[in-house]
C-alpha cells in the first residue's frame, strides 16, 4: 500500500485497475536574481531558495545571477 490515505487499488470503468504510485520527492528550480542568490540574507542557508525547500523537504536547483 503506497498511498497515505489508505487507497491501495479503484477499479474504473471495463475492469481497469489504477493503483497509486510511491510518493516522489518534491523538486524545485529556481531561477533568478541577486535576491534568489541569497544576496543580504547573512547566511546562505537562510536565502528564501533554501528556506522554501527545507519547508517542502524537497530537492532543489538555484541558478540565479548575482549582480
Amino acid at each position: 500500500m503506497y498511498s497515505s490515505c489508505g487507497i491501495s487499488k479503484i477499479s474504473v470503468f471495463d475492469d481497469k485497475d489504477i493503483i497509486p504510485t510511491e510518493n516522489k520527492k518534491l523538486r524545485i528550480e529556481f531561477i533568478g536574481d541577486s535576491i534568489t542568490e541569497g544576496y543580504n540574507s547573512g547566511k546562505d542557508s537562510m536565502c528564501f531558495s533554501h528556506v522554501v525547500s527545507r519547508h517542502f523537504n524537497a530537492d532543489s536547483l538555484i541558478q540565479a545571477v548575482g549582480g
